[in-house]
């Protein structure tokens, strides 16, 4: 790498860690905004320190309460202190991250200093920070899955392979939908060392899968012992299946025992609908949900076209803005989450249209568009909400960026060139011969 090329991340690197941890700590201090969501992962996060279980504790992955317990365990009093500090570093390298990928396939240095700028300053990614949500630890998680893929990929090494299968182990139980990142991972590695011959590719393939399997083990033991049955990561998929394509505001469930009622009510649903399910069963038990769903989808078959709504309010184009909301800042984030389509998403896919058309698609370039793909399938399959979108946003501006940086030196191109009336002076070696020849 270049000294100037690390001056300049290093530089990025410490101005969005900067701009991170005053917003933490003056403007958004996590420890003030402990309500919905966020309760429930500092509730989760208690409940793994004191040991208190239950199978309620099954609906969240375990990955990012186990990172908070851990945190209070050592930092006491000062938790969210550290707290804040972790998310301001995790977000600050991403930019980093998004370099060492683009670099492979992006061609202009301009496109690539311009998405690192963009992503060290992206707002969105500075506001999830400052709340006890995944976002921030997702993004990171994934970008550098991502990296240490690239790194395999290129020195074949199986340490590289560990490193990565252990990451995606881990986004996995931090989301579950990193999962969909495991199979995409497997194909480019092994198209990466495909002169390796075939038991060499299977045996990094094998080593990649293996190494990503203890954290969701871990897991998935942990939640089976709570429930006393086999469950998975999380059993929060099957209520999210049910309400990405059932006609209901919400599902509601009252606990005979006790009387507390929960209650699920994402935005997306309650801007579409307003009658409640009524749920017989526990919000963890997404067979449940699952078949119910499926038993809709069955009686209208069509709802799978008109669940596609659920892709362009994630994407931003519809409805919703990004939640939580923050106290006399909604026009801030109605802006960037409004915005963000059409400068970031559709500049993205207009740059892999035109790659594609030039055929110039290296593997690293795959592996961007597959992981963004990945995303898009969540939100259609489980909740078109834009915050599932933004920790996959550095990579869309990536190509967003790519692509600006692309037209803009066409048009110039174009300006610059002479009129067809000009005369057009031949290829320098070409008025070689013709001397020679004369």
């Amino acid at each position: 790498m270049a000294p100037y090329t690390r001056s300049w991340l290093t530089a990025l690197f410490v101005l969005g860690l900067a701009v991170r941890l005053v917003f933490n700590f003056v403007a958004h201090p996590p420890a003030e905004f402990i309500y919905s969501d966020m309760w429930v992962y500092d509730h989760r996060a208690e409940n793994l320190r004191s040991g208190r279980l239950g199978p309620i504790d099954t609906f969240t992955p375990p990955g990012y309460p186990a990172l908070l317990a851990t945190v209070y365990t050592v930092a006491g009093e000062h938790r969210f202190a550290v707290v804040a500090v972790l998310h301001a570093a995790m977000g600050a390298m991403l930019p980093i991250f998004v370099y060492a990928i683009g670099r492979r396939f992006v061609r202009r240095r301009a496109a690539l200093w311009t998405a690192t700028a963009l992503i060290a300053g992206y707002f969105p990614l500075i506001f999830y920070g400052g709340l006890l949500l995944t976002e921030v630890s997702f993004a990171f998680l994934m970008l550098l899955s991502l990296w240490l893929l690239v790194r395999a990929g290129e020195s074949k090494r199986p340490q590289w392979v560990v490193g990565c299968g252990l990451t995606l182990g881990a986004l996995s139980v931090v989301k579950p939908n990193g999962l969909l990142l495991l199979p995409l991972a497997a194909v480019y590695l092994w198209y990466a060392v495909r002169e390796r011959g075939c038991a060499r590719r299977l045996a990094l393939v094998g080593v990649l899968l293996a190494s990503a399997a203890p954290p969701c083990f871990a897991a998935t033991l942990h939640n089976s012992r709570l429930l006393g049955r086999p469950a998975f990561l999380a059993t929060n998929g099957g209520l999210n299946f049910f309400l990405a394509h059932a006609p209901y505001q919400g599902v509601r469930h009252r606990e005979l025992d006790t009387g507390f009622v929960h209650k699920i009510v994402p935005i997306y649903n309650r801007m579409y609908y307003t009658k409640m399910y009524d749920s017989p069963r526990p919000l963890y038990d997404e067979r449940h949900y699952y078949r119910e769903s499926f038993a809709l989808i069955r009686q209208d078959p069509l709802r799978l076209m008109r669940d596609l709504n659920n892709v362009i309010e994630g994407l931003g184009a519809g409805r919703q803005t990004f939640w939580p909301g923050w106290p006399r800042h909604d026009r801030t984030l109605e802006l960037w989450s409004r915005g963000f389509f059409w400068l970031g998403i559709l500049p993205a896919l207009a740059s892999a249209v035109f790659f594609s058309a030039r055929r110039r698609w290296q593997r690293e370039r795959w592996l961007v568009v597959g992981a963004v793909a990945t995303a898009v399938f969540g939100l259609y399959a489980f909740l078109g909400d834009p915050r599932l979108r933004v920790p996959f946003d550095p990579l869309i501006l990536l190509l967003a960026a790519e692509g600006v940086t692309e037209a803009l030196r066409a048009v110039v191109a174009g300006v610059v060139l002479p009129s067809p009336a000009s005369p057009i002076l031949p290829p320098a070696h070409e008025l070689a011969i013709d001397r020679y020849e004369k």
